[in-house]
């Protein structure tokens, strides 16, 4: 009897075991299950009060139209301001009534396309209510504040729990969320360099893709620093219930306030639970809507709860550091030191267009007028700084090319970069340049704690390195043998040069004498791109009768019947340039040129009303000035035309040639021009060094010579 005793209590005990083990299955979510998305049904708006003139406070009842976890409270306000403007609500549970809680003045800020869709309501911070059934607010406005209008209580349910539970299932979440209360912390991961933490994407913590108000501002260019925040949401919630508050928070910024998505980048709840903020990438630079003026560039962590009131957990500070140290690292962005940010749209405490100093690792309140994130948390900064600074090392800093195209051709711009980067220490470094086939043309190496390499595109055999995109990269190790996380860039290396033959020569520059080069210059070059001939270059076969223009690609035969279409034209012999017919007939062959009234693409004519010259161009004739004419057209190329004859709309200015010398008649050293900008040289005796000859040079009056835009001074 004994025996069967103890068997049924065995039995009794396993059953209580196996019901304690199913209600946690059926009612409590997993950590790493993935939670349901919102239905858009779960969210609703209640107009509360038409209008609280100053002085007056109210108490509100709110009609449920069901069970609601997450609450907000938004209002019309001339200023859009919510200073003199408090709220307050409580909820009513199966616990009962709660204490009365102050919601917080929403201290985000959208930006650029995101604010043109951004509410122009006054929101405050979302609070959670756990499952309120019924739920009580109240509204107060100081005597010096305005009347508020049209105040709307924000109603969201993200459990799933919007109709009443039966007993039976009350039992079942009780059960769970004592289990959950109870249940030991998630062991903290060792520190390793960089790795990433865990984070909860958003399709785990369930997401809604339907809320997304499309189109986001997307991705900046580069990360340059990081914002601490706390969301002023509740500090009493669960494990299991933190998911249901980061959809809360995603719901009531895209539904109540108009946001294109969550306003943070990361969340982190006492637990240590790290979630995925907004869309787009969680290695991305995606501009949030957490700290306005300061979105670009920057990354936005929220702390799940309110540390103005509460000190975060352990957990919760060890996420915060791992994950900062990950991101930024990637970014390759020390922890400590200053950065400079130019202040956006949308900032309550900077005018747009100041530049602002922050620590790397900033406190929202830094940017704003804005408790946030709270004095427990804010006074820790430096704490997080230091922390995340002396984890994960070595570590990568700002690694930058001071130009993003190399071209060593000679012309001033561009000739050689410098590659600069920091490091956490001491390390030993190696910097390759490698082609889009993955051959590495150079490689450099060095030990320090910083890198400063010039580089002008020579391989190690010596000449130049081909033409195209190439990828640097940059790879440290410390004397312990530990890797840091390897940095990426791309370079664009462009050394060819023109090799033309004497007909394009003289068709380009006329009668210049060249700049002389020894074979060590030369040997710097590789060969590009044949020289080819300018727009309008007037050509004539053997014997001297018959003439081509050569335009728009091709050579063009003028007619000879029945009139002298080059006669006609006003074109003359001494303008031509003589070549052979082999010559002639290697060029592509465009049509004749058969109309006495209508001049080529490319021609130098003369206005016989204005006495201006302009060069013909697609139905346009484009204004040149003397300079301009000069380094392009001998004085014979210019053609006369009769009154009438060039009645067409002006087109843009025709710029001076590139390469052209100049020098002014008021004096002063000469000038070069290269990429359509003028380049003073420093001094005669360096001008004469280059190899630039008084022959070759043009002399051009003040005024068309600050017609140019100016460019760095050479030498």
């Amino acid at each position: 009897m004994q025996g069967e005793a103890q068997s049924f209590m065995r039995k009794r005990r396993l059953f209580i075991v196996a019901f304690i083990v199913g209600a946690v299955s059926l009612g409590i979510p997993s950590q790493v299950s993935a939670a349901p998305s919102i239905p858009r049904s779960l969210t609703a708006a209640r107009t509360v009060v038409s209008q609280v003139d100053p002085g007056r406070s109210e108490t509100l009842s709110v009609r449920m139209p069901w069970r609601a976890n997450m609450i907000g409270v938004s209002f019309v306000d001339p200023s859009h301001s919510q200073a003199g403007v408090a709220f307050e609500a409580r909820a009513h549970t199966v616990d009962g009534w709660s204490a009365w809680e102050e919601l917080g003045a929403n201290d985000n800020g959208a930006m650029g396309v995101e604010a043109k869709h951004e509410s122009n309501r006054v929101t405050t911070e979302p609070l959670w209510v756990g499952t309120a059934d019924h739920l009580e607010v109240k509204v107060t406005v100081a005597r010096t504040a305005a009347a508020i209008h049209d105040v709307r209580v924000h109603l969201i349910n993200t459990l799933g729990d919007a109709k009443p539970e039966s007993t039976f299932v009350r039992a079942l979440h009780s059960i769970g969320r004592f289990l959950s209360m109870h249940a030991a912390p998630a062991a903290e991961p060792a520190q390793a360099r960089t790795i990433q933490p865990a984070i909860i994407s958003r399709a785990r913590w369930g997401a809604n893709s339907s809320y997304l108000n499309l189109p986001c501002p997307g991705i900046a260019p580069e990360l340059k620093m990081a914002f601490v925040h706390h969301t002023d949401t509740t500090n009493s919630y669960t494990r299991s219930q933190s998911a249901a508050i980061v959809r809360g928070i995603y719901a009531y910024h895209t539904n109540s306030r108009g946001y294109c998505d969550i306003a943070y980048n990361f969340l982190i709840d006492k637990y240590g639970q790290i979630f995925e903020g907004r869309n787009g990438g969680v290695t991305k630079n995606v501009i949030g809507a957490h700290t306005g003026g300061y979105n670009y560039e920057s990354v936005g962590v929220a702390l799940l709860g309110n540390y103005a009131t509460a000190r975060p957990s352990s957990a919760m500070l060890t996420a915060l550091t791992q994950l900062l140290v990950w991101r930024l690292d990637i970014a390759h962005i020390p922890p400590t030191g200053i950065v400079t940010m130019r202040t956006g749209e949308g900032n309550d405490h900077h005018a747009a267009g100041t530049f602002v100093k922050f620590n790397r690792i900033a406190g929202h309140r830094d940017a704003s007028y804005t408790t946030c994130p709270g004095a427990y948390v804010y006074r820790d900064m430096t704490w997080i700084r230091n922390k995340v600074n002396s984890m994960g090392r070595p570590k990568i800093y700002t690694p930058m090319l001071d130009s993003v195209k190399l071209r060593p051709d000679g012309d001033t711009k561009n000739e050689m970069i410098r590659f600069t980067a920091g490091f956490s220490g001491t390390v030993n470094w190696t910097l390759s340049f490698v082609d889009s086939k993955g051959v590495v043309e150079r490689t450099f190496t060095g030990t320090g704690s910083a890198v400063k390499q010039y580089w002008a595109a020579a391989t190690v055999a010596g000449p130049l390195a081909p033409n195209g995109l190439y990828t640097w990269k940059l790879d440290a190790r410390d004397s312990t043998g530990h890797v840091a996380t390897g940095a990426l860039g791309t370079l664009n290396i462009v050394t060819t040069h023109p090799d033309g033959n004497p007909i394009a020569y003289a068709s380009n520059f006329g009668t210049l004498p060249a700049v002389q080069t020894g074979p060590k210059e030369r040997a710097r070059y590789t060969t590009g791109q044949a020289l080819g001939l300018r727009n309008g270059t007037l050509l004539t076969g053997p014997g001297g009768t018959t003439h081509y223009i050569w335009s728009d690609g091709a050579v063009h035969k003028f007619s000879t019947s029945p009139t002298d279409t080059f006669t006609s034209l006003g074109y003359k012999v001494a303008a031509s340039i003589a070549v052979a017919q082999t010559y002639i007939d290697a060029l592509p062959q465009g049509d004749d040129v058969t109309d006495v009234n209508q001049h080529p693409n490319g021609t130098l004519v003369k206005s016989a009303v204005n006495g201006k010259n302009y060069v013909v161009d697609s139905g346009k004739l484009r204004p040149i000035s003397a300079l301009a004419q000069a380094s392009l057209y001998r004085s014979t190329e210019v053609v006369p035309t009769k009154p009438g004859d060039l009645v067409r709309p002006l087109g843009t200015t025709v710029p001076v040639r590139d390469g052209t010398v100049i020098k002014a008649t008021d004096g002063g050293t000469p000038r070069v021009v290269a990429d359509g900008t003028k380049h003073r040289l420093v001094s005669w005796n360096f001008t004469t060094l280059m190899g630039y000859t008084s022959s070759m040079m043009l002399t051009a009056t003040s005024t068309d010579i600050n017609a140019i835009p100016t460019g760095a001074r050479i030498g």
